[in-house]
């Protein structure tokens, strides 16, 4: 659950050329979040986005415990996606990893063949195959094209997630535009809601224009009517006034 507040998309550009990554996130990005339910921080996460050679592209999600629930629990989590961009086909992720370590240890892994047009998902050893619509993204790289695509001016979006097996379809729709207070500062954002016809949770982000549409807050409301909001506390690559390229290493933390 944790895992799923922060995923969501990005970016493009040929297959000789620079990546997505590199055309709106020269040297890359990182950014931490804190994890609270009611005034508890119960978690801090970071998501980083390392950009490669020939369209080529890692964007990463760690979450781990903090606070006081650290001291009784050990849960960790990392979330991969590696994936290219060309002009021709757009972003396609090519490999997708979720591994949960400390309690209940769990691991999936998706694995996209884009000639055979299938991906393979595999869950506990065993591997399930389904179709590769055109578009299809995966749980973190649909998150980049969502920050590409409010860039865009988009603000009615779906997209083809592959999942559980599966591949489903995100709606996501921005509903308005709101100024937050925010451990960056005084920030403007649009306000997108994930729509999930017959359920009763639902998933609002708040991405910051002056951060390439980054989200800098998340709202969940789970089933049980239990409220978990995630909330910035610090970006590099991405920051008003920063030069592009000179973003901090990424990956370090959440080990």
């Amino acid at each position: 659950m944790v895992k799923r507040l922060l995923a969501a998309g990005l970016l493009a550009l040929s297959g000789t050329g620079p990546s997505v990554a590199a055309a709106l996130f020269p040297g890359g990005f990182s950014a931490e979040y804190a994890l609270q339910t009611g005034h508890l921080t119960v978690a801090r996460s970071e998501v980083s986005l390392t950009p490669g050679a020939d369209g080529r592209f890692v964007y990463e999600l760690r979450v781990g415990l903090t606070g006081i629930v650290s001291l009784f629990r050990d849960v960790r989590t990392l979330e991969r996606s590696e994936g290219r961009y060309r002009e021709t086909d757009g972003l396609r992720p090519v490999a997708y990893r979720y591994e949960r370590r400390g309690e209940q240890p769990k691991s999936a892994a998706i694995a996209f063949d884009w000639d055979a047009r299938v991906a393979h998902n595999t869950v506990r050893g065993r591997t399930q195959t389904v179709a590769l619509p055109d578009g299809t993204l995966d749980k973190l790289s649909y998150m980049l094209v969502l920050m590409q695509d409010l860039e865009l001016g988009k603000r009615d979006i779906r997209y083809r997630v592959a999942e559980g097996g599966d591949v489903t379809t995100y709606h996501l729709k921005a509903v308005g535009r709101e100024r937050l207070d925010t451990a960056l500062g005084r920030l403007d954002t649009v306000k997108v809601q994930r729509l999930r016809e017959g359920k009763a949770h639902d998933i609002t982000f708040w991405c910051a224009l002056a951060l390439r549409f980054l989200p800098v807050k998340v709202v969940h409301r789970q089933n049980d009517g239990r409220v978990v909001s995630v909330f910035i506390r610090s970006v590099h690559g991405l920051a008003p006034g920063e030069p592009r390229g000179t973003s901090r290493e990424h990956g370090r933390g959440l080990r």
